[in-house]
């Protein structure tokens, strides 16, 4: 349902994109417009908006945790599109080969793109926010089953809708009718059955009604994209961290990061020079700085990256947190570390 959703929310800003696309050009050629102009930009706004996309992944737009929180949406959504921006300048003045420089029909694709999709993204989330919900109800009374039958109540963005918590003894003969009033679609068991062969037995005969089973780590992990720290031991690991299963994932992120990041040097690399010079002019020491790390399977790596704290930050060789405010940032840095 999760995902469904996700999909729903980005396919209409795929259509947004090119409906916004439509606006500019109209408006942008007035008098002069041909459907010939529009197809003519057709193909170089396609990358563009392939890169937006991205970015909006990047910055959790598609994220419902935080779609429900405006505090955290609305400025990542305006610096989304900000960075957005610079990608089409980049994308347009920094790569003739598309021939076509749109000056000022890029700020209003930017307008243009930014209010239809903001207005879709609040209006997907309002929609979705009471409507088609999954009912769902918990089996147990476990601290565990308490704090999740909370985050479920608290994000009703997610797609469920919490119609009841049982306790074992609840588990009994009229069981099954209260399910069906409720209209349940899902049952998380979240407490140990054991030995109860009463309550495995009723909820065995739920399997007639076609309602659908989940654990309380798989409801946990649902909900709340996180896993309860005290669900993690060694039995946990051995049942879900299976390596085969995850080497199509793998070997498809691997590509992705690689041509995403080439992508990226790209576009940045005309503001390297920029910032190489603005972190000379700020302060001693070299550019780049580089530190020994510890990777995947324990493998070391360099990390290189610009300069953001004063020259011997760590003099000492130990690695030291950066707090808020840290007087080591210097005034370039903290630029490059807010963006």
């Amino acid at each position: 349902m999760k995902r469904a959703r996700q999909v729903i929310l980005i396919l209409g800003d795929i259509v947004l994109a090119y409906g916004s696309l439509y606006l500019t050009v109209f408006f942008g050629f007035w008098k002069n417009f041909k459907a010939e102009i529009f197809y003519e930009h057709l193909f170089p706004f396609s990358i563009l908006y392939l890169s937006w996309l991205i970015l909006f992944y990047i910055f959790d737009l598609y994220n419902f945790n935080v779609s429900r929180d405006r505090f955290l949406f609305y400025p990542r959504f305006f610096q989304a599109l900000a960075t957005g921006g610079i990608v089409g300048i980049a994308l347009f003045y920094l790569s003739p080969a598309f021939g076509i420089t749109p000056k000022t029909n890029l700020i209003l694709n930017i307008f243009f793109f930014g209010t239809v999709v903001l207005i879709w993204h609040r209006v997907f989330y309002a929609l979705f926010n009471k409507r088609l919900l999954t009912n769902v109800a918990i089996v147990g009374s476990s601290k565990e089953a308490y704090k999740l039958a909370n985050e479920i109540k608290k994000r009703p963005y997610l797609g469920y809708d919490l119609k009841n918590s049982f306790s074992l003894n609840e588990v009994n003969d009229n069981f099954l009718e209260k399910i069906k009033n409720q209209k349940i679609d899902i049952l998380i068991v979240g407490q140990d059955l054991g030995q109860n062969s009463l309550v495995i037995e009723t909820l065995f005969r739920c399997l007639e009604k076609k309602i659908n089973f989940m654990d309380l780590a798989e409801g946990y992990e649902i909900v709340c994209g996180k896993v309860p720290i005290s669900f993690v031991d060694k039995i946990w690991f051995l049942q879900n961290l299976k390596q085969g299963k995850k080497l199509f994932y793998d070997k498809a992120k691997r590509a992705f990061d690689l041509a995403f990041a080439s992508i990226l040097l790209v576009v940045t690399l005309p503001l390297w020079l920029i910032i190489a010079l603005l972190i000379k002019s700020s302060s001693k020491g070299p550019v780049f700085y580089q530190q020994q790390r510890v990777g995947r399977d324990g493998k070391n790596f360099f990390l290189i990256k610009f300069r953001s704290m004063k020259q011997n930050a760590e003099s000492d060789g130990t690695a030291v947190w950066a707090t808020q405010n840290d007087k080591r940032i210097t005034k370039v840095g903290r630029i490059l570390r807010y963006t």
